[in-house]
């Protein structure tokens, strides 16, 4: 966990040597902007990353490196938490997370309205 550790910037391949990788990369409450985190920061961790926290951070964009996630619909992530950031979410395109099966069938029907 590296929250809280007032983190700017991340380097590219900054966890490629990590074997075999990790589930989960807290790093809520520091000090990261997107022009900190390189396009390859998250690099060997798309088969082992389960759990991306980066909240509370000074972000204004989704982070080049987490879109470096090519192909996460065959990765393992099933969470990221981006909330508490500056980014304006007119600006996240539609396929950010396409690895989210609810993205895919879109939001769930209220309750009472399935299969209607």
């Amino acid at each position: 966990m590296l929250h809280h550790s007032l983190i700017e910037c991340i380097s590219g391949y900054m966890f490629a040597h990590m074997k075999p990788g990790l589930g989960f990369l807290h790093l809520s409450h520091n000090r990261l902007r997107a022009d900190g985190v390189h396009g390859m920061s998250f690099h060997g961790l798309r088969a082992s990353l389960a759990e991306l926290l980066l909240d509370h951070n000074h972000l204004q964009a989704i982070p080049r490196g987490h879109l470096g996630l090519k192909g996460l619909q065959d990765s393992n992530l099933i969470s990221a938490h981006l909330e508490n950031n500056l980014i304006d979410q007119r600006h996240i395109i539609p396929t950010a997370f396409s690895c989210s099966q609810a993205s895919e069938r879109g939001p769930p029907a209220p309750a009472g309205e399935e299969g209607s």
